[in-house]
């Protein structure tokens, strides 16, 4: 939030928004490897909340399989495990990688080779511009 009103503002700072940017991906980063630690303290505010907070275990689905399928990946019969996985590191995945391609420079912004070649040319109308 406080890099999008930094954006909008009239005498808006690119660089040090960048910073901020890189500084929440490095944020995010760190915590999406302490799920442990999220998972504490998600439990804490739920006991002061008085909301219960455990994982419900769900029947894992069987499919028939063939004697010559191959090998699928496994399917994760923990909850906890199911949650982390597929529900944490996937949001947190997302965002982490939706803030790195704001960060990123474009194609079009970088110039090809023939254009920095043609910069250095002093025959060149572009010389040096």
């Amino acid at each position: 939030m406080m890099v999008l009103k930094m954006l909008q503002r009239k005498d808006a700072d690119i660089q040090k928004a960048v910073c901020l940017i890189q500084n929440a991906v490095q944020g995010l980063t760190t915590y999406r490897e302490d799920f442990t630690e999220v998972k504490r303290s998600a439990q804490a505010v739920a006991q002061k909340w008085g909301v219960r907070c455990e994982f419900t275990q769900v029947r894992a689905r069987r499919v028939r399989r063939h004697y010559n399928d191959l090998c699928e990946d496994e399917r994760l019969s923990d909850p906890e495990s199911n949650f982390r996985v597929n529900v944490f590191n996937a949001s947190l995945d997302i965002i982490i990688n939706q803030l790195l391609q704001s960060t990123a420079p474009s194609a079009a912004a970088q110039p090809t080779a023939e254009e920095v070649t043609e910069a250095f040319d002093p025959a060149s109308d572009t010389f040096l511009e």
